[in-house]
């Protein structure tokens, strides 16, 4: 595994091959299609601030010692062209890092490159160099903003690629796919036409026959997909052209390369943008489902725990309680017959019913009696529940469904937890609804799920859990373990609750 440059080792190469990569892109380079500028432009954004002017004077000196620089326009016009094209990278870092995650960051990498193209252009027309002296004003001001804007569009996203927004593994399955079936065989093709079609049309013509397979590309790999459709269609046209010697015809071309490349990019960056929020969104759901199965245990463990207790506490008045009482009555039959009292332990005796009473009650509150033998239905037919209704005056209305007799087969959770909720649904239609009338549906179907309907014909009152408030949170808890939905409905019509699971 080869280990990346250092940065200042990495920075010093960039500049040292500048002049000679300058070189080499302006071979076939033109006033309508200048790759060079985007070369300028992309080191500018690669390198620290303080390396632009040591850059552009190395450049100045390559191009005298070789020769081939021109003659020299004076000290304003060589300032002038320094803060030109340092005006559109400027601009980008004074925002901070250029991450190309979105369409603005693209939005504003397109204003700073029509920036560059125009200052090097309005720098060039008040300074003209001997080779465009006869060209008029206007037509030199377009011919270069275009051609500086083209190489940009070329150069910069292709050197991005290479260096700080490398691609993926996902990109570079994609390309396996699209570059040998697609994109060679749509640059052989517009090879064959541009050299065996010597008419001016067949630029514009080469230009437009690559936008369908760019937008394909643009969907499928986001803007590194449209640079590399865009950057080689292009390259093919200069490199064409260059070899024809009709560089100029190329205009109309390279113009709706520019402009449609534009949309491209920001096409493939608004997809691969939703595209990464899509990603970020599964991996929140993932996290959201592992967060809901963990507090679904949480949830089901608490309620464990509190049956175990209501178990072991129920356990102990039966077999303490229940035995000490036992003694009790049994010593006072025992007084009775050896003893007149003429009845005066007849308060004992009242008083130990009402315990019996009160701890049976209790009992029976805590575990209800019957669901361990005799099951869920027949628990909630003709168990405490009942009693409890109809000691607080209310009708009780029971309907069971149940397919198969599924609802004796529930597991021990299961039917606990359909009892509690029904168990708290009856305790607060006492307490607080006013009702008449309590209603309980419970159906089973054959796919295994279970639906439990519970309604009165109360007042009604807040479905919002409110803090402290254990019976409506109770019973969203137990709905929660189960791994259920629940629909609450509560007005001056009454309360009605639908709890729904799949079991199986």
């Amino acid at each position: 595994m080869t280990r990346p440059l250092p940065p200042s080792a990495r920075n010093l190469l960039l500049a040292a091959s500048y002049p000679l990569l300058h070189n080499l892109l302006m071979l076939p380079a033109n006033m309508v299609w200048h790759p060079p500028a985007g070369l300028r432009f992309a080191l500018l954004m690669l390198l620290p601030m303080r390396w632009w002017l040591p850059m552009t004077i190395g450049l100045e000196l390559w191009y005298r010692l070789l020769g081939t620089g021109g003659e020299w326009r004076g000290l304003a016009a060589s300032a002038a062209h320094f803060v030109a094209i340092c005006s559109g990278p400027w601009l980008l870092r004074q925002r901070g890092a250029l991450t190309l995650a979105d369409t603005r960051s693209w939005c504003w990498l397109f204003v700073a490159m029509m920036l560059s193209a125009t200052c090097n252009a309005l720098q060039i027309t008040l300074w003209p160099p001997a080779w465009v002296a006869d060209m008029p004003a206007t037509e030199l001001l377009l011919r270069i903003t275009l051609g500086d804007y083209v190489g940009m569009m070329l150069m910069v996203p292709l050197i991005f690629i290479a260096f700080p927004h490398r691609p993926s593994t996902v990109h570079f399955r994609s390309w396996r796919a699209d570059v040998p079936r697609l994109l060679l065989p749509l640059l052989v093709v517009t090879a064959l036409v541009l050299l065996y079609t010597p008419q001016p049309w067949t630029y514009l013509f080469a230009a437009g026959l690559c936008l369908p397979i760019a937008i394909h590309m643009a969907l499928r790999s986001g803007w590194r997909g449209v640079t590399l459709s865009i950057g080689s269609v292009s390259l093919l046209i200069g490199l064409v052209a260059w070899h024809r010697q009709d560089l100029p015809e190329t205009i109309e071309g390279q113009l709706l390369l520019a402009l449609v490349g534009t949309t491209l990019l920001l096409l493939g960056a608004a997809s691969e943008s939703q595209r990464a929020a899509q990603h970020e969104l599964r991996r929140r759901n993932e996290e959201l489902h592992a967060l809901t199965g963990a507090l679904r245990e949480a949830a089901q463990r608490n309620l464990d725990l509190s049956e175990d207790v209501r178990r072991w506490v129920t356990a102990e008045l039966h077999d303490e309680l229940g035995q000490n009482l036992t003694a009790l009555q049994t010593r006072l039959v025992l007084l009775e017959r050896r003893t007149p009292t003429g009845g005066l332990l007849q308060p004992a005796w009242e008083i130990i019913g009402n315990m019996r009473h009160s701890v049976s009650s209790l009992m029976s509150s805590l575990r209800p009696a019957g669901l361990d033998e005799f099951g869920l239905v027949s628990t909630l037919g003709n168990g405490a529940i009942r009693t409890l209704l109809e000691e607080g005056d209310l009708s009780y209305h029971l309907h069971v469904l149940d397919h198969d007799k599924q609802l004796g087969r529930l597991d021990d959770r299961t039917q606990t937890s359909l009892y509690r909720i029904t168990q708290e649904a009856a305790t607060n239609a006492i307490r607080h609804a006013q009702a008449r009338n309590f209603m309980v549906r419970i159906r089973s179907t054959s796919s295994g799920r279970i639906s439990l309907l519970i309604g009165d014909d109360g007042s009604g009152f807040p479905t919002a859990p409110r803090q402290g408030g254990l019976g409506l949170q109770g019973i969203r808890d137990r709905v929660l373990s189960l791994g259920g939905t629940l629909r609450l409905r509560s007005d001056n019509r009454g309360t009605w609750l639908l709890v729904r699971l799949q079991t199986s």
